[in-house]
């Protein structure tokens, strides 16, 4: 019998873990859409739940609704153990 191992089963999902998680998209996104300079943040929501917030750099880059789907489907990939009650995505 083959052993499944799961990197993601014994995580514990606290503000250390959303915040690593959050320098790691910041990273991702850049690599995946250049000059945005990206900056995320998570909000604890309570009861274990956060909002995220994606701001990136206006001046440098737009999204079109394709490149926007690309961004949430990369962020439900990435945040898949966090329950996010919103992700907020807006440049400044």
């Amino acid at each position: 019998m083959a052993f499944d191992y799961d990197e993601h089963e014994d995580i514990e999902v606290d503000d250390n873990y959303v915040s690593s998680l959050c320098s790691e998209a910041v990273r991702e996104l850049e690599v995946m859409f250049g000059p945005a300079e990206f900056y995320i943040r998570a909000e604890n929501s309570g009861e274990d739940s956060y909002t995220l917030n994606i701001m990136y750099n206006g001046k440098a880059a737009e999204f079109d609704d394709d490149e926007l789907q690309q961004i949430y489907a990369y962020i439900g990939q990435e945040y898949k153990e966090v329950k996010l009650t919103g992700i907020n995505i807006q440049s400044w």
